[in-house]
Order: C-alpha cells, then sequence, then structure tokens
C-alpha cells in the first residue's frame, strides 16, 4: 500500500528534500567555484588573444589583431617617413587600437581624454596634439573645423599622415574624418569598427546601414587634408 503524502506537509517535506540534497552554505561554494571557473576560462581566452598577435603587430603597440591590422602590419615599416610629427601621431593613435570604444562626444575634457573616450574628430586632434602639433582646439573638435585645417590635396596625392574628411553636406550619420595611413588603409575611430581601429579604403562600412558603401566611396565627395608639409 502506498504511503499517502499530507498536501499540507508536501512544501515542507520539498523543502527539507532540497536542504539534504544541498547542505547550508554547499551552494555558495558551488556559484564561487563555477565563477571562478569562468573567470579562469575568460583569463585563458584573452591570454590565448594576446599570444595570438604576431611580432610586427605588437611592434605598432597594437594588443588585438584582426586580418586588416596583420595586412598593414607587414607592410607598416615600409610606410613610414621621415616625418616627426606624422610618425608620432601615428604611432599614438595605434596604441588605441582595440582598446579605446567610440563615445559619440568624447575626447573633449581631460576626464574624457583620460578614459580614451573619443569619437571621429576627438580622436583625430588629439593624435595630432600627441604628434606634437594642434590643429583644432579640442573641445570643440568637429568634422567640419578639421576640413578647413591645414592644406587641401587631390584624392591622387593623398599620403601618410593626411585627413579624410567627409564632405560638409553629408547627412550627420556619414560625417567621419580619418587619418590616412597610406597603401590604402586608414586608422580612425568609428561605431563602425567597434572605436579606434585599422580599416582598408576599399572595405565596406557597414551593409546594414549605408550599404555596399566602402570607406573610399565615403571620403570621395569630401575633402584630404595635409597637417604637416
Amino acid at each position: 500500500m502506498k504511503k499517502r503524502i499530507d498536501k499540507k506537509r508536501a512544501p515542507s517535506l520539498i523543502k527539507n528534500n532540497r536542504k539534504q540534497i544541498f547542505p547550508k552554505g554547499l551552494m555558495s561554494v558551488l556559484i564561487i567555484g563555477l565563477l571562478l571557473v569562468l573567470g579562469g576560462y575568460w583569463i585563458n581566452l584573452q591570454n590565448s588573444a594576446a599570444t595570438n598577435v604576431s611580432p610586427s603587430v605588437k611592434a605598432l603597440g597594437i594588443t588585438t589583431t584582426n586580418p586588416t591590422i596583420t595586412e598593414y602590419a607587414s607592410v607598416a615599416s615600409s610606410l613610414r617617413t621621415n616625418n616627426v610629427v606624422i610618425e608620432k601621431t601615428i604611432a599614438s593613435g595605434l596604441k588605441l587600437v582595440g582598446i579605446s570604444p567610440y563615445v559619440y562626444g568624447g575626447g573633449r575634457t581631460s576626464n574624457s581624454i583620460a578614459k580614451n573616450e573619443y569619437d571621429c574628430s576627438s580622436f583625430v586632434a588629439q593624435m595630432y596634439r600627441l604628434g606634437g602639433q594642434s590643429i583644432v582646439q579640442q573641445s570643440v573638435a568637429t568634422t567640419y573645423l578639421l576640413a578647413q585645417t591645414g592644406t587641401s590635396i587631390s584624392w591622387s596625392n593623398k599620403t601618410r599622415g593626411d585627413l579624410l574628411v567627409t564632405a560638409a553636406n553629408a547627412p550627420e550619420y556619414e560625417q567621419h574624418v580619418a587619418i590616412y595611413l597610406g597603401d590604402g588603409y586608414i586608422l580612425h575611430d568609428s561605431t563602425s569598427t567597434n572605436g579606434v581601429n585599422i580599416s582598408k579604403l576599399d572595405q565596406v562600412i557597414n551593409k546594414s546601414v549605408l550599404g555596399n558603401m566602402t570607406w573610399a566611396e565615403l571620403f570621395r565627395s569630401g575633402t584630404i587634408q595635409r597637417e604637416v608639409s
């Protein structure tokens, strides 16, 4: 004959059974143990990513990698110039690749700069400032102001260190500025690149927003500004 269970006592019986399966304090130990395991796994992933960064990429001061970064690293030495300002500007920017997120309106106060928070124009302005040349007032840096600095250069004559700026009449979501690295590479800060990163001009920007438009198509109708002769 099966033993009948008083429904009123059922909850307490289940509760007692739970206590037997998970004695007091054991659940906390299990949770802590799981967190430690997951934490260790995450650290291993980070270490693995750092280990996979090639020596040529590390030499640029970059701690992360992707195919475009690797490609640029393989030709970087051949693109360098003897211009101290340009090379210091680019070197300062490369150190932020993969670690500086895009923050609209960021990079215009000392506190924001200390956190490496930039948008496209404040990033360019600050990197040139670190390179030794102030091109616009940092607190009011905009693509419009950057398009009026330096000397205008034709698209075909652009060279390392020049600024690629979108057209003044471009819609706000297309307004952008980048530092030309040479050989079709640019250094910039955008939402499409998850912050500071290296891109190629022939790469599609963001299909979901701009379709098949490439960075070259975005900038070609704009201006090229040479800040250092």
